[in-house]
């Protein structure tokens, strides 16, 4: 399935403040790395962004309506994300490959891949969280609002 269960809801939600700040420490480590060994720039931007998702989403049992920010937030950092890898990706366009292979040659290679495949899975957390917190607060609204 898909959508997660509440208790992975509120899992997610009580691990905000370690998403925050190993999303920080990954873009951080990325930036101060020299240009060939940076790694995880991508993926702490992810991890930021579900740090973010889960203080959003803080009251989502007892707040009607949040399923609204649940789209909102579905709509904006979807493409943010996606322009965010295009900008990446054109500066790690492949490069010929020098005659010695090396260590350092292969990880030049690898490393975008790789974090953007990690930021994927992590993204694909956060499209899960949205959705699930977007279908759960629906009902609820629904279900405490007076009908006509």
């Amino acid at each position: 399935m898909f959508r997660l269960a509440e208790q992975q809801i509120d899992r997610t939600i009580e691990q905000r403040y370690s998403f925050l700040c190993v999303g920080l420490a990954l873009m951080f480590l990325a930036c101060i790395l020299p240009r060939g060994l940076g790694f995880g720039l991508l993926t702490g931007f992810m991890i930021f962004a579900l740090g973010i998702y889960a203080f959003s989403f803080r009251k989502w049992r007892t707040e009607p309506g949040i399923w609204m920010l649940a789209i909102l937030l579905l709509v904006t950092l979807g493409p943010a994300y996606g322009y965010f890898t295009y900008l990446r990706s054109e500066s790690n366009l492949p490069q010929p490959v020098p005659v010695p292979v090396s260590l350092a040659t292969i990880w030049r290679q690898l490393r975008f891949p790789l974090d953007a495949g990690i930021a994927m899975v992590v993204f694909l957390r956060q499209l899960r969280l949205a959705l699930s917190v977007l279908c759960e607060n629906w009902v609820r609204t629904k279900r405490s609002s007076p009908s006509p």
